[in-house]
């Protein structure tokens, strides 16, 4: 089983969202959402400020880090790790 972070941009600019630690960047205008989707018993931490920085930790434990994730867009197409 998989678990699902949905994101959606409720703000009026432009949001960049990181996946850490390799950084996955993703550009969501207004209105715009994605979902990352990653294993079982994976747990999502979050930090936000002018960007939104996630990082992704098996069973919470800060030193097991998620390296495999998928992200999808709206319209459930995978999206590529990096967007300009």
């Amino acid at each position: 089983m998989s678990v699902r972070l949905p994101v959606r941009n409720h703000g009026t600019d432009r949001l960049a969202v990181y996946i850490e630690p390799y950084p996955g960047q993703f550009w969501l205008e207004p209105g715009d959402e994605l979902t990352i989707v990653a294993g079982d018993g994976v747990q999502f931490s979050l930090s936000a400020g002018p960007e939104l920085t996630i990082w992704l930790f098996q069973d919470g434990d800060g030193h097991q880090v998620v390296l495999e994730y998928r992200v999808f867009g709206k319209d459930g197409v995978e999206l590529p790790p990096w967007q300009d």
